[in-house]
């Protein structure tokens, strides 16, 4: 087994001058470094050592070829591929910030904060299946947010073209490295066909998407467990724990229809939920501080007929009034009459 590939900074890999490690995964390790011919930073991937077999090695050439076709703002560009010493690497735009996990703990957000910034990231997923790709590894892990605010999706490794008829062997732990197992993804952001090793298609990466929602808008994850395997049986069989009254109605009606166990009652369609997500930032609820602010509840029914019926009362006394005051004081006078005495003849 070869270990983890470990750099010296300044050490050059062709036009790549290497600058500091990023992270490192069970199945790569990520590189800064700077691109001398094009006078700009990027991010090389090195599939790690002990994963370099044939298998691995096709998978690696199929996330930079699928990467590579995708052209999409909200998704991270794929620049180079090559080998250097025995591995493969996979050179790719530099975001300058952190993942979105990073994002949502760096200050409180609110709940539109969150859907504006995901909502790009659901469009480049919504152009990939549009293109037959499924990521099949949606976590925030893999989605990275610039300084300016930005977010990407990064790392297609698990990705394939849409099949139905087609399990890959090879699962992650809930928030660590690839491991040997039966299925692929990770856990706590399965869909419950892929948690059950069935076929997928787009409402896989859907479900998946909502996961990443509902944690990002409520701070928890939606299914949890002691073991992987009670992640697994909540995430299949479970039941939704509601949102709470922090987030508006519009967007816990988006994560809970992306979340619906049965792909026939979810999203049939990323670009579907793309538009609602777009209709609920267009909510007039106003948002402060993460909670809906709250409106002065509306008067009973019974209460308002009352009121209907006084306001109709008093519209129509002011009408008397008005009426009898024009007759009384503003009616014009008449004339007075002359009489006139005339003294009888004889």
């Amino acid at each position: 087994m070869m270990a983890a590939v470990q750099f010296p900074a300044g050490l050059e890999i062709g036009q790549y001058r290497i600058e500091s490690m990023l992270g490192e995964g069970g199945a790569s390790t990520v590189w800064l470094a700077f691109d001398n011919r094009l006078s700009r930073r990027v991010a090389i991937k090195f599939l790690s050592g002990h994963l370099a077999d044939a298998e691995a090695r096709r998978r690696f050439q199929r996330e930079a070829q699928m990467a590579s076709s995708l052209n999409h703002p909200h998704i991270v560009s794929v620049h180079d591929i090559g080998e250097f010493e025995g591995r493969q690497y996979l050179v790719t735009e530099y975001v300058d910030g952190g993942t979105l996990k990073d994002w949502v703990k760096d200050k409180r957000r609110t709940p539109k904060e969150v859907a504006e910034l995901l909502t790009g990231v659901a469009d480049g997923l919504a152009a990939a299946h549009q293109a037959g790709i499924l990521h099949r590894d949606i976590k925030p892990m893999n989605i990275l947010v610039a300084r300016n605010g930005y977010a990407k999706l990064a790392d297609f490794g698990l990705a394939k073209l849409a099949e139905n008829n087609t399990i890959d062997l090879a699962a992650n732990l809930p928030e660590g490295p690839t491991r040997p197992g039966l299925i692929l993804g990770t856990i706590a952001y399965m869909s419950p066909e892929q948690a059950s090793g069935q076929p997928l298609d787009a409402r896989s990466d859907i479900f998946s998407f909502g996961v990443v929602l509902y944690e990002m808008l409520s701070g928890k994850r939606p299914f949890g467990g002691r073991t992987d395997l009670e992640v697994l049986k909540t995430i299949v069989h479970g039941e939704l724990p509601p949102l709470g009254a922090a987030v508006p109605p519009a967007y816990r009606n988006v994560v809970e229809k992306a979340l619906e166990k049965s792909p026939a009652e979810r999203y049939q369609s990323m670009r579907e939920m793309v538009v609602d997500l777009r209709r609920a930032q267009r909510s007039p609820a106003p948002v402060e501080g993460g909670v809906t602010a709250k409106l002065p509840p509306a008067p009973p029914l019974n209460s308002r007929r009352t009121l209907y019926y006084a306001a109709l009362l008093g519209v129509v006394l002011v009408t008397i009034g008005v009426l009898a005051l024009w007759k009384i004081v503003l009616r014009p006078q008449r004339a007075p009459r002359v009489f006139e005495f005339h003294q009888a003849d004889g």
